[in-house]
């Protein structure tokens, strides 16, 4: 840490600069030396030396000041416990606080975009959705024909939103409600750093301009052409599948030969007069 002390009448300068040294390892940090010297007007003046428990006089000036403080035994040990404990036990917490920082700032989650149109009566009240992202701060626009609503046109907000997953993402919602036979585009604009290009979905103009439950009829009325389409495929094959059973049968069955009327080769009884002929 540094500390300037400028005297504004002769302009003279004081500095005073402390701290410990540390080497990272498996275990942690582990104290190397602590510092703990001053400056006057940019030149050395008094630094403590921790190995030996005293102050070192770098100019003559600064001996009275030495002989002063090496006096209080107390002070320079108070110097180096605190060199060599609270300096340590600062410098751990920054360096925990700065990696997980660090950590943080690399997690990086783009958001999910999704649009909903609801309808009652000749309203119809657009969502648009942002969620999974991360970090949190996202910026979400519904545009009416390229123009950004705002409260003012009765867009509300959810705000930003913890997904409650792990590792923690986010979400946020605006909506607005407007009139059926409003006829311009609507958008989904999201922004966040995790984009190249901000996020864009258009709402469709069919569900839009359709009356109530009109996007289900769309949908039913598609279920239905299958249904139709799939009868119509199963009566096709099972004609065919009967036609081919009955070229099989009469195929595979023993061949008549009429012989005299009879069928088999059998021999008719000849009549003469209604009667039968001997």
């Amino acid at each position: 840490m540094y500390v300037s002390l400028i005297s504004i009448s002769d302009l003279h300068i004081l500095q005073w600069k402390h701290g410990c040294q540390v080497e990272k390892s498996e275990n942690g940090l582990k104290f190397q030396k602590g510092f703990d010297q001053y400056s006057y007007d940019g030149e050395d003046f008094l630094s403590f030396d921790d190995a030996n428990m005293q102050w070192v006089a770098s100019v003559n000036q600064a001996v009275p000041t030495k002989q002063k403080w090496d006096g209080v035994q107390i002070l320079n040990q108070y110097t180096k416990g605190y060199l060599e404990k609270e300096c340590m036990d600062w410098l751990s917490k920054f360096v925990t606080y700065s990696e997980a920082q660090m950590a943080e700032q690399s997690r990086k989650s783009p958001p999910e975009v999704f649009v909903f149109a609801k309808a009652k009566d000749d309203k119809r009240t657009l969502t648009c959705l942002a969620t999974g992202f991360y970090p949190k701060d996202v910026e979400v626009h519904i545009m009416r024909d390229g123009v950004p609503l705002t409260e003012r046109d009765g867009v509300t907000s959810s705000g930003i939103l913890p997904n409650g997953d792990a590792p923690e993402t986010y979400q946020m919602r605006k909506m607005v409600v407007i009139d059926t036979s409003d006829s311009a585009e609507f958008r989904c604009v999201v922004k966040h750093e995790t984009l190249k290009t901000p996020v864009e979905l258009v709402w469709d103009r069919q569900c839009l301009n359709c009356g109530d439950g009109g996007c289900t009829v769309q949908v039913v009325a598609a279920v239905i052409v299958v249904i139709v389409v799939v009868a119509v495929l199963a009566g096709v094959a099972f004609f065919i599948r009967r036609r081919r059973s009955g070229q099989a049968n009469a195929q595979n069955s023993p061949t008549a030969v009429v012989t005299n009327g009879q069928p088999n080769g059998a021999t008719a009884p000849l009549l003469v007069n209604g009667q039968n002929g001997q």
